[in-house]
């Protein structure tokens, strides 16, 4: 049985310059999180942690206690070990029943006296419990792109806050998340997959606060929806790509061009090209691999881990050589809002300036806008172009699935379905051929009538 944990958040120092001692217990893949009601200054408590001096390794050598330096230590340590003992205690009792307790069924059930000392009608504040969830995320190991799509939430329900008053936990209802989306919409003009991407992030924390801390909501919770639009899926044709890949570049623009074609023929994610190590590629005899398993993936636990396998083309290769033994990953990727300001004007420099009909979001309403194609270029277009320019040549959906990683062939099909020059291809490759063959396949009809 795992020992329970006290730790002390220094993100939660009030204004006494005191944070608080939690108790964090994981069990059967359950994380029971628990306010002590006890805090102290960060001096006075010890994490347990310590250094070796022969390895410089740390180690912990006990679960957390109050230092000698504070008064009432030993009281205060007595507490939090009586706090362990009736958290093993309970769980051990339910598992005696065969019951594995949820952490709402431990905080109301191990520890009712707690739940009694707390003040009445002292409520959330919605914008505190969300700074705690995103420092659980943290030290969940959960990736830096997901905790910055947490933060960016906050924000947004921060700005709303301005507006529509303080937010409490128990009184997010479904008027005030309408407000919230409607505010999001007029006032921070996002595209509704931005207010989408909102909406999964509240999903993911009114769940934390349901099930991981019991916390209560109000008994007509918001029904928070993540509801995306199809959105248009500009990629670069065989012809677009050699303008950019000859397009005599250097320092910083030569980088982001290289990076961006490795993705284009590869279909990469920026999150993967931005790690891409010697170890992933892998030597196959005849050609060579990238191999890995996807970060979009590592950092979601809910996804099943799968592993793709991408071979590389000579043009792949070369850039890859470009820049052999120069440095620790294999290519010069910065960040991935740089590199997307980056590809736009080195697009222009290709010359890359077609006109383009797209549709863009004006305070939530749809407008077709025309535009020159190098400003719809972003990072992520390598992706789309590999796919599309991967059908064009042929390759099978089945294929270009297990390649990309795609759960569901569903996903893949969109490219066949939005891409003009797909359908143009096979068309033109349907009558170019010979006029006997498709002489001989009218032919039978004809004889019927």
């Amino acid at each position: 049985m795992n020992e329970p944990v006290f730790k002390q958040l220094l993100n939660k120092v009030d204004k006494k310059g005191k944070a608080p001692i939690f108790l964090f217990y994981y069990y059967d893949g359950n994380e029971f999180r628990y306010f002590t009601k006890e805090k102290c200054e960060p001096k006075h408590w010890d994490d347990g942690s310590r250094t070796d001096d022969r390895t410089g390794h740390k180690h912990q050598v006990h679960n957390g206690r109050f230092r000698k330096s504070m008064d009432g230590y030993q009281d205060a340590n007595a507490y939090l070990e009586s706090l362990a003992d009736k958290t093993k205690a309970t769980h051990r009792d339910y598992m005696k029943k065969g019951i594995v307790p949820s952490p709402s069924m431990l905080k109301s059930e191990l520890l009712p006296e707690q739940a009694e000392e707390e003040p009445t009608g002292q409520r959330l504040l919605l914008k505190d419990v969300f700074e705690e969830f995103i420092e659980y995320s943290r030290e969940k190991k959960k990736g830096l792109n997901t905790i910055r799509g947490y933060i960016t939430a906050l924000y947004r329900l921060g700005e709303f806050e301005k507006k529509a008053g303080v937010l409490y936990l128990d009184g997010y209802t479904n008027k005030v998340h309408h407000d919230f989306e409607v505010f999001q919409s007029d006032k921070l003009n996002l595209h509704p997959n931005s207010i989408a991407t909102t909406n999964k992030n509240l999903i993911t924390f009114f769940k934390y606060c349901n099930e991981f801390r019991g916390l209560k909501l109000h008994d007509q919770h918001a029904k928070v929806v993540k509801q995306v639009v199809q959105t248009e899926r500009v990629h670069l044709t065989g012809a677009e790509l050699q303008l950019i890949a000859k397009i005599s570049l250097s320092g910083t623009l030569a980088w982001v061009r290289d990076a961006f074609l490795f993705g284009c023929y590869t279909g990469l994610r920026y999150s993967d090209l931005v790690r891409l190590r010697t170890e992933h590629i892998v030597d196959m005899g005849a050609y060579k691999v990238v191999r890995l398993i996807p970060a979009k993936t590592v950092s979601n636990p809910n996804k099943k881990v799968k592993r793709i396998e991408i071979p590389l083309i000579p043009d792949a290769l070369d850039i890859l050589a470009k820049y052999e033994n120069q440095r620790d990953l294999l290519l010069p990727v910065i960040s991935n809002q740089r590199m997307n300001d980056y590809i736009k004007h080195i697009c222009l420099l290709a010359g890359i300036n077609d006109e383009v009909e797209m549709v863009e979001y004006m305070r939530g309403e749809a407008v077709s806008v025309i535009k020159p194609k190098h400003e719809c270029i972003s990072v992520h277009i390598a992706r789309h172009t590999y796919a599309t320019q991967s059908l064009i040549r042929g390759v099978p959906l089945a294929v270009l699935q297990k390649a990309m990683g795609h759960s569901d062939v569903r996903i893949t099909m969109i490219y066949a379905k939005v891409v003009e020059e797909y359908k143009n291809q096979v068309i033109l490759d349907a009558w170019q051929k010979p006029f006997e063959v498709r002489q001989a396949s009218v032919l039978p009809m004809a004889s019927m009538n």
